[in-house]
């Protein structure tokens, strides 16, 4: 019943969303959003392990596991993400996002127009090679000291997704860049690395461009472009045409669903097999006639 009830917490918009190229306090959410996916605000509010942001008029709260400033103490009611709860929190709070898998396995990482910062268990999102304290804090990557990609500010990043081991960024332009634990995550036709930026590629030579909203869980992504046509990548991943489940190092373009007249939204889950020991993924589309459509387990 959790996975579900996850599934949807996602296409429910509450509250604003600060993405620069969006809206800075974007009202296209929720019921009343309309049916153009390049504006939709995603990510007003989501939840890891034992763990929940929500953006609000005044910017972004968070509750839960490990959400302390110094990254191991429990917040049992929401607080501001502000540079009094975080003291080492500098400029405006942009965008927020949680990673999680494991049992107490969760890392906050928080995009302000100062930068990238971060705290919760090491290893869960970033490598240890990048953080290696529990402590919230700002990252450098690859040596640049705000974090985001080689001539990328923070305020051109439209969309961040948080997962296990791997952060997604969607720029105001529509390209995608990963920082990711997993190789296949990133997109790169084979090269990067765990600790610098790989943008993610449709071929082992052509970036892949003009997308509009990526979602991901543990080990895999889905990007949505402008022209309505869906790309996936990474391990165990599903291109809907009826072939079995492949590891793809670079996005892949899937076949969409029979009957989508549209896509206004789309999202993905993984449920982790115990007994057999295998991840099973989950693709999801909010067509613009109202349906929902799955895709895989």
């Amino acid at each position: 019943m959790k996975k579900y009830i996850l599934t949807f917490l996602f296409f429910i918009s509450l509250g604003n969303v600060f993405a620069q190229c969006v809206n800075q306090c974007n009202s296209n959410v929720g019921y009343y959003s309309n049916n153009d996916p390049a504006t939709i605000g995603y990510d007003n509010m989501g939840s890891s392990y034992h763990s929940t942001y929500a953006a609000e008029p005044n910017g972004y709260i968070v509750w839960g596991e490990r959400m302390h400033r110094n990254g191991t103490s429990n917040i049992l009611s929401p607080q501001t993400i502000n540079s009094t709860n975080y003291t080492a929190l500098t400029g405006d709070v942009l965008l927020v996002g949680l990673g999680s898998h494991y049992v107490y396995d969760v890392q906050l990482i928080v995009l302000t127009s100062t930068g990238l910062f971060a705290g919760g268990v090491v290893g869960a999102v970033l490598s240890s090679s990048i953080k290696n304290t529990t402590a919230f804090s700002k990252l450098t990557i690859n040596g640049k000291a705000d974090g985001p990609p080689t001539g990328i500010s923070p305020d051109s990043v439209k969309m961040m997704f948080v997962t296990h081991r791997s952060i997604i960024l969607t720029t105001c332009g529509g390209r995608v860049f990963v920082l990711s634990q997993d190789a296949n995550v990133r997109g790169a036709a084979g090269s990067g690395s765990a600790t610098s930026w790989s943008q993610v590629k449709q071929s082992t030579t052509a970036p892949l461009t003009n997308v509009i909203a990526v979602r991901g869980n543990s080990g895999f992504a889905f990007a949505l472009k402008a022209d309505s046509t869906i790309w996936t990548w990474g391990d165990g991943t599903l291109l809907g045409n009826s072939t079995g489940a492949t590891n793809y190092n670079y996005a892949r373009q899937m076949t969409k669903p029979s009957g989508l007249t549209g896509i206004k939204m789309i999202q993905t889950t993984e449920y982790y097999n115990y007994w057999w020991g295998s991840p099973d993924k989950s693709y999801y589309i909010l067509g613009t006639n109202g349906k929902v459509y799955s895709l895989g387990c």
